[in-house]
């Protein structure tokens, strides 16, 4: 069983739904200390999270937006339009992934991968 992170507000209302059977919990956040969204937690096996991802990357509405998804020492990185597979031994393509990132627009404070192998809000 995998665990992700989606930003409410990066994603349709009728998406969510679909998402519902998943969302283990909900709570609020102040992304980069200033501005507030809903998180939506999920747990959801592989097999299942394999047939959504890439829906995912299609519903995220704006490029500062990405959810992440873990599965043991594997991270899936959904931009909007592209999903980024990340080893968590592997530092060159988590570089790669948040320069992706920044491509478009996200702040670097805002992709710590790394750490999000262990802590879900690393700048807390």
């Amino acid at each position: 069983m995998g665990k992700g992170l989606v930003i409410a507000e990066s994603i349709s209302s009728d998406f969510r739904v679909k998402l519902n059977d998943y969302i283990d919990c909900q709570y609020p956040h102040l992304l980069n200390h200033i501005n507030s969204v809903t998180i939506l937690r999920l747990e959801i096996k592989f097999e299942e999270f394999k047939n959504i991802a890439l829906e995912i990357a299609e519903e995220i509405c704006d490029d500062k937006y990405y959810a992440h998804f873990i599965f043991d020492d594997s991270m899936y990185v959904i931009y909007r339009k592209i999903v980024v597979k990340l080893n968590m031994y592997d530092d060159k393509m988590i570089r790669e992934c948040q320069f992706i990132g920044m491509k478009k627009g996200i702040d670097m404070e805002l992709m710590k991968f790394s750490e999000l192998f262990f802590k879900d809000h690393p700048n807390d």
